[in-house]
């Protein structure tokens, strides 16, 4: 990932896999997936509002990719600390450690992480026991303690469908459900 504006005439694109319009993968003569180059989507911040990865057709770089250095700035990182940063380094003191660890990109934890400190927590408000009759009793308890909505999960095709949308994102924004419902998904 480019840490500046590129100059006129280059843009930085992420090869995907080209799918037909009815959702199925391209392939080539000899059975391997067709590629593409597109643009990268925008993100999402927290507060849901987009982050726009690319400047606006309006702009003097029209749909160019920012860099790191302007997407560091416009998250509200100070200009001139992100000026002297690197791109890319081995003790990740650079803008692309700014960025992977923004919450669209750093690791978040897992349906079954959230569940099993739920139910870890409530077990824990238990009283101790020896007992293994009891221990278990607890365990079940604990485990059923936890909120359904908690597990909310994607079928196939609402996760197809947020595959595509967040190509190259390792979370999904807290707005998925409510762009499933605007999508027709729910």
């Amino acid at each position: 990932m480019p840490k500046n504006i590129l100059k006129d005439g280059h843009n930085w694109l992420i090869e995907v896999t080209k799918w037909t319009p009815d959702g199925k993968p391209v392939y080539n003569p000899d059975g391997t997936l067709q590629k593409i180059k597109i643009l990268m989507r925008d993100g999402t911040l927290l507060n849901g509002q987009p982050q726009p990865l690319c400047f606006d057709e309006n702009s003097e770089h029209s749909r160019v990719f920012k860099g790191m250095m302007q997407i560091s700035i416009e998250q509200g990182y100070d200009e001139n600390v992100v000026k002297k940063k690197k791109a890319e380094c081995p003790k990740f003191q650079c803008c692309q450690h700014i960025l992977l660890n923004e919450p669209d990109f750093a690791n978040v934890e897992t349906i079954l992480e959230a569940c099993w400190g739920y139910a870890k927590q409530f077990y824990r408000l238990k009283p101790e026991s020896s007992k293994e009759d009891q221990l278990l009793k607890n365990a079940i308890a604990a485990l059923d303690a936890v909120p359904l909505e908690s597990m909310c999960s994607l079928n196939g095709p609402q996760a197809a469908w947020a595959a595509r949308k967040y190509q190259g994102h390792r979370v999904l924004p807290p707005t998925i459900m409510k762009e499933l419902n605007a999508a027709g998904m729910a």
